[in-house]
């Protein structure tokens, strides 16, 4: 749901600050500290990338509550470290409000005992003269841990039509989803009963069918590849969350994406198209409830692609034409202003922009 991790650094002095620093010797402490701050945030953050399933939620704490006695130093903005720990924890593998909790936990432990900043003449450094502000600035990139696309490609291919399914038909509908529309865009499929599922596809709570997550979502790299997958339960409790990755692995730059949007992604040649046209939307019901309506009959229409946390990147906005109309549609909270704010970095000055909110007005990014 955040920016991902970064190691990109910046220098900012506080105005108070700004009247105390007035040699080159505070400046080079000042310097110091920032880079020793800077190191910490990335070793915390190589470190919890590493992690193995079974203990993601404790690195997730503990890279947090390191992490925060920065935040309590004044050294790190809380709301931009949590982004960064957030999205790196859900790049595990681990679901999205739990690593969201975890966060949330540790950088309040840690912010009880602010951190002492060395500088370089060996005494501290005065916490608001030295701060180290994350940006999404681009890195060396890291492989990320996918599912074998032989299984995802096995567990696709043996979903059955949603149609065809009692479950998954129903939990369309009270979406006032459409299940037909669904099953003709090929937009999601059903998981039927009895159906080997892979390694993966289960949790701490069940298999995916054990825990009625019976409606599978493929998810789309920057080549328009299925990558992976997400499954979506369809009763209420949904245990453990709402949705689910393949455990172990993780879907960080995987896109929902309709059948014009696979193409574009794949770079096919989409000369016919004189209007380039995206739909960018938060979650798989928004993304359905958009996917879904295309007119069958219409050649012009738009492409449609969801998003959540850690999806959007800069290889995928390349794949879209100079010149495309993009309408951003995140929901109306922080976590939609963030990914909002991702995406209009990656195109703006080459596409036309506007965001449109549940509930609010469209305007341009």
């Amino acid at each position: 749901m955040f920016n991902s991790p970064s190691a990109a650094s910046d220098l900012e002095v506080s105005n108070r600050a700004q009247h105390l620093v007035n040699t080159s010797q505070d400046q080079t402490s000042v310097d110091h500290s920032v880079r020793y701050i800077e190191a910490a945030v990335n070793d915390e953050l190589r470190t919890l990338a590493a992690t193995k399933p079974g203990d993601r939620a404790n690195a997730t704490f503990k890279a947090a509550a390191a992490l925060g006695r920065f935040v309590g130093a004044g050294a790190l903005s809380f709301e931009d470290i949590a982004d960064q720990l957030t999205a790196a924890a859900i790049a595990t593998g681990l679901p999205h409000k739990e690593a969201e909790g975890h966060v949330l936990h540790g950088l309040q432990r840690g912010a009880a005992t602010p951190a002492d900043i060395p500088a370089s003449n060996g005494f501290t450094s005065t916490p608001s003269r030295a701060r180290y502000i994350p940006k999404a600035k681009p890195t060396q990139p890291v492989a990320l841990r996918r599912p074998p696309i032989q299984e995802v490609q096995a567990l696709w291919e043996g979903a059955q039509p949603v149609t065809q399914d009692i479950l998954a038909s129903n939990w369309l509908e009270s979406r006032e989803l459409s299940p037909a529309a669904t099953e003709d865009w090929d937009l999601a499929r059903a998981l039927p009963n009895g159906m080997c599922l892979p390694r993966w596809a289960r949790t701490k709570c069940g298999t995916w069918l054990e825990t009625n997550h019976r409606v599978v979502f493929g998810l789309f790299d920057a080549n328009g590849r299925m990558a992976s997958c997400k499954a979506r339960c369809v009763l209420s409790p949904a245990l453990p969350v709402k949705s689910l990755a393949p455990t172990g692995f993780q879907v960080a730059g995987l896109v929902l994406a309709d059948p014009l949007g696979r193409q574009l992604l794949a770079g096919a040649n989409l000369s016919w198209w004189q209007h380039p046209s995206v739909v960018i939307s938060e979650g798989e019901p928004d993304w359905l409830t958009w996917a879904s309506r295309h007119p069958e009959g219409d050649a012009q229409g738009w492409a449609y692609f969801g998003i959540e946390s850690g999806a959007w990147s800069q290889d995928l906005a390349n794949r879209l034409p100079d010149g495309t109309r993009v309408s951003i549609r995140t929901h109306n909270d922080q976590a939609g202003d963030r990914y909002s704010d991702v995406i209009a970095q990656t195109l703006v000055g080459r596409c036309e922009l506007s965001r449109v909110v549940l509930g609010g007005n469209s305007h341009v990014a």
